[in-house]
């Protein structure tokens, strides 16, 4: 199952991120957040997991990831 992350505000997205992706049948393929900066942070963080990059603009992203899965 691929997945992307829709925000990185919430406390605990990381580690629901790490949790996603540990699973072998899962995929963590991108990250979105308004703020642009943050999903790049919260991309690098979890480099080794994202397959995909992302958008800082939610229609653009969504666009994306529709032609990811």
């Amino acid at each position: 199952m691929k997945a992307a992350m829709l925000g990185t505000w919430h406390v605990h997205a990381e580690g629901y991120a790490k949790e996603f992706a540990a699973d072998p049948r899962c995929e963590l393929v991108a990250v979105y957040d308004p703020d642009l900066s943050k999903a790049q942070a919260q991309a690098a963080r979890l480099e080794e997991m994202v397959e995909e990059t992302f958008e800082g603009d939610l229609p653009a992203f969504i666009a994306a990831f529709s032609q990811i899965t």
